[in-house]
């Protein structure tokens, strides 16, 4: 008896006969040869997507180490303190009495603000105009009868004519004069005095102001309301409008506000109390918090990074790399982590990080000593902004540093500034040599393929002078222009890299397809031919049952 088994092979039903003929198995094992290129192929892509993930994030930590650096690197000349930690500004507020400086008053401090202290007795706060009427008995909604106009403002405002109509409740008149109080500067509102008794009254938006309101036309609604007496005068007046009247630095000065920004120059004094017996010293110092957490956030973003690098040059104890050193040995992660230690470890006309109360650990890891740092920005913060921070200095403050772009080395030169008889710049040049700046309107620009390539001035001066310029770049600013070289997402090495790994994905999923294709055209051919090969095998079968069952019957 012959014994036979089905097996699917693409739809297609093998017979495993007396002659032990598989033909699913020869399928499979014919097309799997066909594959093997293609999961050779496939193990590339993956070992690839490995890579551009891990160089990914080598771009991500450098790309964060490089923010970390634009606070402290000081781009330019002409910049703002969101750009600069060194130019941010504090106030620190001291009482000559029991009275708690921050109770009578506060300070607002512009970027760059000088440094120094000002002493503030604050006699008489500022005071908004505010008047009532008499009590109305009636409910604040119900019609009051009134019909007539009245004029209101304040004394250096605009007058409005206000119309009242007999429809008219409490609630309706403050709404109807509140409409007006863009153009008049007076606000009103109702004030339950007890149930079933309201009185309207009046304030004016601005301090120092005092109100002004006069009858009109109709019924005389103010002095109904008991806002005006008989005489047009304000019959309740709750407080007086007073100005602000305050000693600075020995001056007596009066304004109408409380928010007083014109009298120092960057400083706005925000006034909350008034007390004659009490000094206020107001010093404006540089703010030392926001430069530590500059530098704080500096040191872990280099940290992250070095846990990086650590990782990828890890290797086991039987001498093996481990599985997550996905970059080990790589070039560029080498290089840049070399790179951003020497740059490190240099110091700034003598002046390391080092002294401030910074070093390497034994992973090469930043660690910082809280109490070197904070007694170096107590007493040398001019030395960590040199270390730090990229140095322009001029002897004439016309000339004012807009970018350096790419210079990173330590320049000094006299730039020497001609104008014409109309004042406009004609040439500029150093040592004679005109040929090295641009000129467009007061702009100066070095010309590219120079020494002074990347460099862009603005001179605000009238007359031609020689000018002494000195450039000296910090460790911030270093940091900032090679990681960038090697970060940046559209120019930086790591972007080629992985625009190359990329491509070449590319073109290993175009062979894998290529090769899965081929391989399915070629099972729809194998599948085919043993078709007929089992058909064939089976008539053959057939036969041979025949003969041996006629050969039976013979015996």
């Amino acid at each position: 008896m012959t014994t036979t088994s089905s097996v699917s092979t693409g739809g297609y039903a093998s017979t495993v006969s007396r002659y032990d003929f598989d033909s699913t198995a020869l399928i499979e094992a014919a097309v799997e040869a066909k594959l093997a290129r293609a999961y050779t192929y496939e193990d590339k892509v993956t070992a690839n997507e490995t890579k551009i993930s891990a160089y990914t994030e080598l771009q991500t930590l450098l790309l964060d180490l490089q923010e970390s650096t634009e606070a402290l690197r000081s781009p330019t000349a002409i910049t703002s303190s969101s750009d600069d930690v060194f130019l941010n500004r504090t106030a620190y507020l001291y009482s000559s009495s029991d009275a708690t400086a921050t109770t009578l008053m506060e300070a607002t401090i512009d970027e760059d603000t000088d440094i120094g202290n000002h002493t503030i007795v604050i006699e008489q706060m500022a005071t908004a105009a505010k008047v009532g009427g008499s009590s109305v008995t009636e409910d604040r909604d119900t019609d009051l009868g009134y019909s007539g106009s009245f004029t209101l403002g304040t004394e250096d405002g605009t007058s409005v004519e206000i119309t009242i109509n007999d429809t008219m409740s409490l609630d309706d008149i403050v709404e109807e004069i509140n409409d007006y109080t863009s153009s008049t500067g007076v606000k009103a509102s109702v004030i339950t005095i007890s149930e079933g008794e309201y009185m309207m009254v009046l304030t004016a938006e601005e301090t120092g102001q005092a109100i002004e309101a006069t009858y009109a036309s109709g019924d005389d609604v103010l002095t109904t309301l008991g806002v005006l007496d008989t005489s047009g005068d304000f019959a309740n007046e709750l407080q007086a409008a007073q100005n602000a009247i305050l000693t600075v630095d020995g001056i007596t000065l009066e304004r109408s506000t409380n928010d007083i920004d014109d009298i120092l120059d960057g400083i706005t004094i925000h006034v909350y109390s008034a007390d004659p017996s009490t000094t206020i010293t107001l010093e404006v110092a540089n703010d030392l918090e926001a430069v530590n957490d500059a530098i704080e956030a500096f040191v872990d973003a280099y940290n992250a990074l070095r846990e990086f690098v650590i990782t990828n040059q890890t290797v086991e104890t039987d001498g093996s790399v481990d599985e997550d050193a996905v970059l080990f040995g790589d070039s560029t992660l080498r290089n840049i982590s070399q790179t951003l230690q020497e740059v490190l470890s240099s110091g700034i006309d003598e002046v390391s990080l080092a002294e401030i109360g910074i070093e390497f650990d034994s992973n090469n890891c930043l660690t910082i000593d809280e109490d070197t740092l904070a007694n170096a920005l107590v007493d040398d913060l001019d030395v960590i902004e040199q270390l730090f921070s990229y140095q322009f200095e001029s002897s004439d403050g016309n000339l004012g540093m807009v970018s350096h772009g790419d210079v990173q080395q330590d320049m000094e030169f006299d730039l020497e500034i001609t104008l014409d008889a109309s004042g406009d710049i004609s040439s500029v040049s150093v040592d004679g040599d005109s040929s090295l700046f641009t000129i467009d309107g007061t702009t100066i620009k070095g010309v590219d393929g120079t020494a002074y390539e990347g460099l862009k001035f603005i001179y605000s001066g009238s007359t031609s002078t020689t000018v002494s310029v000195s450039i000296s770049q910090g460790i911030a600013d270093k940091l900032y222009y090679d990681t960038e070289t090697v970060a940046d997402t559209t120019s930086g090495t790591l972007a080629d890299i992985i625009e190359g790994l990329e491509d070449t994905n590319d073109d290993y999923e175009e062979k894998i397809s290529a090769i899965e294709s081929a391989a399915a055209t070629y099972q729809d051919y194998l599948i085919a031919r043993y078709a007929e090969i089992e058909a064939k095998l089976s008539e053959a079968e057939t036969v041979l049952a025949l003969l041996e069952a006629l050969t039976n019957s013979d015996d």
